[in-house]
């Protein structure tokens, strides 16, 4: 179990990076309390399956010790590219922020060759390809997931599929957000492990 930290707005895109804006499988929220958040990245050792991630969660930092009252967002968050994550919609697929943000240590080579060439070709057009692609050299690191200053990325536990999102709220705004992939046998979803490390 690792944390993070990373600055949100007050419009936040939860979505597999591959998504251009919109798109009906991913959940973008319009009342966020803005200001810096914890991302936490938990595993689950699925024996056969091997460790994979089963929850990334954010919370502000004003709320950690909070007594957090979770609620399913309405929508899925939809995964076509095996990852999924949490940003700032200010920097959402925004390629100007490439050069500042870097890249993560995961081999992106491939999208140059085949059998990406074509598809990376038919789409290097459209705006917030550099982008996506820096979020998959976070991925698709040693870790599986990543951050940069406005957002966290991670792979999607047992890959592609539709995963619920929740969130926590406090006097209207959310205060935090959790990308639950379902791999854990459990009655309940449990929100509580961040509380390892801050608590």
């Amino acid at each position: 179990m690792e944390s993070k930290q990373i600055k949100l707005g007050n419009e936040v895109m939860v979505s597999d990076p591959c998504y251009t804006d919109p798109t009906w499988c991913q959940i973008k929220l319009k009342n966020v309390k803005p200001g810096n958040y914890y991302a936490f990245h938990k595993e689950h050792d699925m024996e056969d399956w091997g460790v994979r991630t089963s929850m990334i969660l954010v919370v502000h930092e004003e709320h950690l010790i909070d007594n957090l009252k979770w609620k399913e967002s309405d929508g899925e968050v939809g995964v076509d590219s095996g990852q999924a994550g949490i940003f700032s919609y200010d920097t959402y697929r925004k390629d100007d922020i490439v050069e500042q943000i870097g890249m993560g240590d995961g081999d992106v080579s491939f999208f140059g060759t085949s059998p990406w060439k074509e598809m990376t070709e038919a789409r290097e057009e459209e705006s917030g390809e550099k982008w996506y692609v820096a979020m998959c050299s976070r991925t698709l690191g040693e870790k599986g997931w990543g951050t940069y200053p406005n957002g966290v990325v991670s792979r999607s536990g047992i890959g592609d599929g539709s995963y619920p999102l929740y969130t926590a709220t406090k006097y209207g705004k959310v205060i935090a957000m959790a990308i639950d992939f379902g791999v854990e046998d459990s009655p309940y979803v449990d929100f509580d492990w961040f509380r390892e490390i801050y608590v």
